[in-house]
């Protein structure tokens, strides 16, 4: 919505408040709004990771298959050590949403450290492909 788009320019631009606002009024607007919730998340991944992860938990029972949310749980469980979940999310994050390199380039970080090189190649190659794909020049 145009509202959480609103929270995601003030969050980008540091203005926590107003951004956490935004997001609240984009939920207030719709309940189901995945955006605001992945928002919200964000905002408050730095202070409660457990409330991070019930906001990102609501919008996967939401919709399954919203890479922003599976995205950003696996960058949760990667940073918490499961890098097994963490490359679960990646995969399922790549599914939902092909034409992103973030989640590529994520996926084979976890690859890298779990010394499985030559997947992780295969997914910085794609990744490279995905920029190369869609570059503007």
């Amino acid at each position: 919505t145009l509202t959480s788009a609103r929270g995601d320019c003030a969050a980008g631009g540091r203005a926590w408040q107003t951004a956490r606002e935004r997001f609240d009024q984009a939920l207030a607007q719709d309940p189901k709004c995945l955006d605001a919730m992945v928002g919200l998340a964000r905002l408050s991944a730095q202070q409660d990771a457990s409330k991070a992860m019930a906001w990102l938990n609501k919008a996967i029972a939401i919709d399954p298959k919203y890479a922003p949310a599976l995205s950003l749980l696996g960058d949760a469980q990667r940073i918490q050590g499961d890098l097994s979940a963490a490359e679960d999310y990646y995969t399922k994050a790549i599914a939902a949403r092909p034409n992103n390199a973030y989640e590529l380039l994520s996926r084979a970080v976890v690859r890298l450290a779990r010394n499985e090189n030559e997947k992780a190649d295969g997914d910085i190659a794609a990744a490279a492909q995905k920029v190369d794909n869609n570059h503007p020049y």
